[in-house]
């Protein structure tokens, strides 16, 4: 069992990508952790289930792909919306 300090300070700032209604890794989990590498961001999405790509979101997509093409960061915790919810999606 380790149990030395977790926090790390990372070349570049991590972007850790978290849904509101995620039964295998809870949103809990995404900021634990986000406040364990120095300088990271949390996006929360509201969203149910467990990947970022289960429903659709511009604002998501739009933060994902500035942080891999343009290394742009939000300055803080962001939150986006989805477009349709997990109804919609099912129709």
């Amino acid at each position: 069992q380790y149990l030395g300090d977790f926090k790390v300070k990372t070349k570049n700032p991590v972007l850790v990508v978290g849904n509101t209604l995620d039964n295998v890794t809870p949103l809990a989990s995404a900021r634990n952790v986000s406040s364990g590498f120095e300088g990271s961001i949390l996006l929360e999405r509201k969203a149910f289930g467990h990947t970022s790509a289960a429903q659709p979101s511009k604002c998501t997509d739009d933060v994902i792909a500035d942080y891999y093409a343009k290394k742009i960061i939000p300055e803080r915790h962001i939150i986006c919306d989805v477009e349709k919810d997990a109804f919609e999606l099912a129709q």
